[in-house]
């Protein structure tokens, strides 16, 4: 679904810069899927990694920064935590840019907390 969801971006967007937000779901997931996932965002510009969200599961070692690291992509960056990532997104983005928030957790609330700061600062109407 990841790299589906970045073609039709990818598509839809031809030439703007893509951004790609990541909550993994659950420890054994994305254990079970890392290959998977460490070629799923081609598509993207930038790939910002969350960590796993546990939901019914307990922390089993495995880290989302082990899938960063055996991602091929020339910009992806495990980062701790959603302020981490908010604090990215609005120092590095620029107007046109398009960002996807990829999550089954509490990453959802990153598109708004992005648009409110860029809202406050009265970068858009």
């Amino acid at each position: 679904e990841i790299r589906t969801t970045l073609a039709a971006a990818r598509s839809r967007f031809p030439g703007r810069t893509l951004w790609a937000v990541w909550q993994p779901h659950t420890y054994s997931r994305t254990q079970s899927l890392l290959p998977e996932f460490a070629v799923a965002f081609g598509d993207a510009d930038h790939v910002l990694v969350t960590p796993i969200y546990a939901a019914r599961e307990k922390d089993n070692g495995f880290t989302a920064a082990q899938v960063v690291q055996k991602m091929n992509h020339p910009d992806s960056i495990y980062l701790s935590g959603l302020d981490d990532i908010v604090e990215t997104l609005t120092q590095r983005l620029h107007p046109g840019d398009v960002v996807l928030v990829l999550s089954a957790g509490d990453a959802d609330q990153v598109s708004a907390r992005v648009y409110k700061y860029f809202k406050a600062k009265e970068l858009i109407h």
